[in-house]
């Protein structure tokens, strides 16, 4: 529908004769709903919209309206729509030009019901946005998985020799590999270059003391270098990280891993 079709529309004047016009309500808007009637729903309209404001926007002659009723929500508030029952077919074609037209700032939404298979609760959520979060969703009915209990007959005979030759066989398939051994000594080792000459093994073993266990020092390959073996690895990668670069008069010590 073009913005110009739609301008003609809202400065449509109310006819003399709509003015004052009462129209019945729909006794029973649930058996209404479900019947073959020309119906048409207008959306988008004021929520304190009486049938004096909406009966001349609608381009019939008010014998053509048998009957109007405005929607309600659930907690019996409006909701901002209407459903509008005409006497004939033509009469509905006709009022459905009311799409557009304007109502206290409102733009009416007209929407033909031709065939009548909108259902009451559809009809009551028009006029505002329907709220995703609200939409009901069925619990899950999966049950929760029982755990398989094995009798102890049964755990007797397993033979655990097989399950781990069939367990070694997998991890060969798989493509994973054993960890070479290692130099244990040389991971949990690290050299202690630039020393000054006045340092002493004693000092040395005070300065790294912190660190951890100490099992022995000894001469590097170098002048002014040893080597300080500790219990693990671990205390060897703190040596590294505290004290590397720290000065020890005036010397700035250079602690490194003793496999770098």
């Amino acid at each position: 529908m073009s913005t110009v079709e739609r301008k003609s529309r809202s400065s449509h004047r109310p006819a003399p004769y709509a003015l004052n016009v009462k129209v019945k309500n729909i006794e029973n808007l649930k058996e209404a709903l479900t019947q073959r009637e020309p119906r048409l729903l207008i959306r988008n309209i004021p929520k304190d919209c009486t049938q004096t404001d909406l009966i001349p926007l609608i381009p019939v002659l008010p014998t053509e309206i048998k009957a109007i009723e405005f929607l309600k929500k659930t907690d019996m508030s409006p909701a901002g729509a209407a459903v509008v029952v005409l006497a004939s077919y033509e009469g509905m074609s006709k009022a459905a030009l009311a799409d557009g037209r304007e109502l206290r700032g409102h733009n009416l939404w007209a929407v033909k019901d031709v065939e009548g298979m909108r259902s009451l609760s559809l009809l009551q959520k028009l006029g505002h946005k329907n709220d995703s979060a609200a939409i009901s969703r069925k619990p899950s009915t999966n049950s929760p998985v029982e755990p398989v209990v094995i009798p102890a007959e049964l755990m007797q005979k397993v033979d655990l020799s097989l399950l781990n030759n069939i367990k070694a066989a997998l991890s060969t398939l798989s493509g994973e590999k054993k960890p070479s051994p290692v130099d244990s000594i040389r991971q949990r080792s690290v050299k202690v270059r630039n020393l000054p000459d006045s340092a002493t093994y004693d000092r040395i073993s005070q300065v790294f003391l912190g660190c951890g266990t100490i099992e022995s020092i000894s001469e590097g390959n170098y002048k002014n270098e040893v080597i300080i073996k500790f219990t693990n690895a671990d205390e060897a990668d703190l040596a590294v990280r505290f004290y590397n670069g720290r000065r020890m008069d005036g010397k700035r010590l250079q602690v490194l891993y003793r496999d770098r």
